[in-house]
């Protein structure tokens, strides 16, 4: 009895998590941090190398499903392998990070392939005050309807560029302290030029950054890994300069996620690791209530046997 009893609180907790799976949350909610919010099951996460270590973006298609999408497709088609880091931005005297960007894709028939594909229509903003998150990774924009394959990455927590003036710019994923380390050593470059930076011309092509920008950071390549996994392991050594790096030739086989809609995130459940440990407090229970039962019924025996009843 006491062993069928703990298997109906099991299946009890099972049920809880599945209805609370589904159950949306608010828009308008603010920003999340690394690990403070679960995607659906089957989401896939994205690891990068790159010339200053490894990072691991925890993707979030739930927040920003149309953004999402594209950011996997580019990942899956190597847009991202090789490319340069052309923007860091630094502020302050200690010159701590503000935010890093990249996008211009490397292989130039690669670069035209997505160049004519239209611009993304804008994800709806679900996020406020703040409605970015110290790691979170968006597209970059310059208008409504405006992003195609450049991202940005921001160590600020906060409204990004204010809000609603920026509404295209929603973010998609979030990268942990570990990742941030990596990121935050990106360097041998400033902000865009317009903004009083060295950013390099890139219509100059990556052939002339060898000599524009000598120590300018790339990322090596870029794969999809199921979420709450460990990365794969990185090559033995990062090149310091990724200058003559040729794209894969293959790519990751690993199909797009189904995307959800806007408000279909989830909170954080118990693990499947919770509810085998779970389970094996079950049958614990279970054996020390045999052993009780079989204990009384051997005493028992033994005084029956001693007194001749």
């Amino acid at each position: 009895m006491l062993a069928l009893a703990a298997l109906v609180l099991l299946r009890g907790a099972v049920a809880a998590e599945e209805a609370t799976e589904g159950t949306p949350l608010p828009v308008g909610r603010k920003a999340p941090g690394p690990g403070e919010e679960r995607s659906a099951a089957g989401t896939s996460n994205v690891h990068c190398t790159s010339t200053k270590g490894e990072f691991t973006i925890e993707m979030h298609p739930e927040w920003a499903p149309i953004g999402a999408e594209r950011f996997l497709a580019l990942v899956q088609d190597g847009a991202y392998d090789g490319t340069v880091i052309y923007r860091v931005v630094r502020r302050g005297k200690e010159r701590a990070p503000e935010a890093v960007q990249f996008g211009f894709v490397r292989d130039e028939a690669l670069r035209r392939k997505w160049r004519e594909q239209p611009n993304l229509k804008d994800d709806t903003q679900i996020f406020s005050n703040p409605n970015f998150h110290r790691g979170m990774i968006s597209f970059a924009g310059g208008g409504p309807n405006t992003r195609s394959t450049d991202v940005f990455i921001t160590f600020m927590t906060g409204n990004a560029n204010g809000t609603p003036r920026a509404p295209w710019e929603t973010p998609f994923g979030i990268i942990g302290e570990e990742g941030l380390r990596t990121i935050g050593a990106f360097g041998g470059v400033g902000d865009l030029a317009m903004l009083g930076g060295d950013a390099p011309d890139l219509g100059k092509g990556y052939e002339a950054l060898k000599t524009s920008h000598p120590n300018i950071d790339y990322l090596g390549k870029c794969t999809l890994v199921p979420a709450h996994s460990s990365p794969p392991t990185p090559s033995p050594t990062h090149l310091r300069d990724l200058g003559g790096l040729p794209r894969s030739s293959s790519s990751s086989s690993t199909s797009p996620n189904k995307l959800l809609s806007v408000g279909e995130n989830h909170v954080m459940m118990p693990t499947t690791l919770g509810y085998w440990v779970l389970l094996g407090g079950v049958l614990v229970m279970a054996s020390v209530a045999g052993c009780a039962v079989f204990g009384a019924r051997y005493r028992l025996g033994m005084v029956r046997k001693v007194h001749g009843i």
